[in-house]
């Protein structure tokens, strides 16, 4: 017998617990409005919210949803928000006009280059493929102050989760130690998941604090061995 394994994203398959019937009626009610903004931090950000006077950065980010949340629920004296489009909906541009607010339209691996060093967080929730991450990751590492975290979004993408992953045992390497990775469910109430797929715990949120091991300059990020 020959077992043929199938691909999440083959022909054939979905990639989110999907039921039509109650995503249509969330539509017309009003309740996937981008207008709507979560009151629950996520997880990563919560585990930092006592800290005063944070400066940090969240790539890709939308309709600001979660920049917005951040604002309202941290002290936050930067935040830097990176993306390739520009906000649409008239909560999020006039969010851009915050004073503690800079956006950066664009890439984010040339956005990184130019980030100050001195960051006590970088949240990525922009491009989801393994590649992408762990350039992002391998640039955020060097703009994050000892102590501080890198964090994302969408653990449960198989690109992202083995970037996290790849990084995670990176540092074990390079350190000679355990690191602690978190990853926990988001729940923070974003209304723009399939209900099933909330249901389930997902989307899942990670963090990492940067150890200062983490800011030499001999420490590399390699990928893992595949087989």
């Amino acid at each position: 017998m020959v077992f043929n394994p199938i691909h999440p994203y083959d022909s054939g398959t979905k990639r989110f617990w999907f039921d039509d019937e109650r995503h249509e009626e969330r539509k017309l009610s009003g309740q996937l409005s981008l207008e709507v903004i979560p009151v629950k931090l996520r997880p990563s950000m919560a585990s930092i919210a006592g800290k005063k006077g944070l400066k940090g950065v969240e790539i890709g980010v939308g309709q600001l949803q979660n920049s917005i949340n951040i604002l309202n629920n941290m002290d936050i004296a930067q935040l830097i928000l990176v993306d390739l489009n520009y906000p649409k909906t008239p909560t999020a541009q006039n969010s851009i006009q915050d004073h503690r607010v800079t956006f950066v339209q664009g890439n984010s691996l040339q956005a990184l280059e130019m980030l100050p060093n001195d960051l006590d967080f970088i949240y990525l929730d922009g491009h989801h493929e393994y590649n992408f991450v762990i350039h992002e990751i391998t640039k955020a590492l060097k703009k994050i102050k000892a102590g501080g975290i890198i964090a994302g979004h969408d653990y449960d993408q198989s690109g992202v989760n083995l970037a996290v992953q790849t990084l995670f045992m990176n540092t074990w390497m390079f350190t000679k130690r355990k690191p602690t990775l978190y990853v926990e469910s988001c729940l923070d109430e974003h209304n723009q998941y399939p209900l099933e797929y909330l249901e389930a715990g997902f989307p899942i949120d990670w963090w990492m604090t940067v150890e200062q091991e983490m800011k030499d300059p001999q420490f590399r990020i390699n990928h893992l061995r595949n087989g």
